[in-house]
């Protein structure tokens, strides 16, 4: 609940038990007085709940399938917490970049440029939380392939073309899933263009 909790909105998963459990409950005036009184609770605090969501994240991203869960804690510390409006941009398309994106929570929009000087853009579709991208840029050294737009709030995890061969250099599993994703949304956005073409 630690989620809901720290940004003060509704929770949006169900804890069931399994069996008999005994847990401990905090309601947020106790935790304010808490704060009040004793500042450095709340930073504490921000801290876990980083550290708790950045390892979830990891679990369910399959670029780190192949990394022992008790590495993964050691990697989330390499991402940079990084939070975006609804409707700022995340990265243009034909930028440069050396950053590759985790959405930690919210969704992102992705669309390119059509065919043709005088194109729209064309949509590709919506990311949510595990879901990553920037990884051309990442791989090849070229620019964005993609306009990644923020849809409401969302809050993303960077991290740096260095920290990433880092990673890729401990675990090759991660490059080969990055490689392997890279290469289908080329082929998945070529498709789209070219059902968008006109007749």
């Amino acid at each position: 609940g630690e989620h809901a909790f720290m940004s003060r909105s509704e929770h949006h998963d169900e804890a069931i038990a399994e069996t008999d459990t005994c847990v401990l409950m905090i309601d947020r005036k106790t935790f304010d007085g808490w704060v009040e009184k004793y500042p450095s609770i709340q930073s504490t605090v921000e801290e876990f709940y980083r550290r708790r969501v950045l390892a979830r994240v990891l679990a369910i991203t399959p670029v780190f399938e192949g990394v022992p869960p008790e590495a993964r804690l050691a990697l989330s510390e390499k991402f940079h917490l990084k939070p975006f409006s609804n409707g700022e941009t995340v990265v243009n398309e034909g930028d440069a970049g050396d950053t590759f994106y985790l959405i930690r929570s919210g969704h992102v929009a992705v669309s390119t440029r059509g065919m043709g000087a005088q194109s729209e853009q064309i949509a590709l579709g919506k990311m949510g939380e595990g879901a990553f991208f920037g990884e051309v840029s990442l791989l090849t050294d070229k620019p964005r392939t993609a306009t990644v737009i923020a849809d409401g709030d969302v809050e993303l995890m960077e991290l740096t073309r260095d920290d990433f061969n880092g990673i890729a250099a401990s675990y090759p599993s991660v490059l080969k899933v990055v490689e392997a994703y890279q290469k289908q949304r080329v082929q998945d956005t070529i498709k789209t263009l070219m059902q968008s073409k006109p007749k």
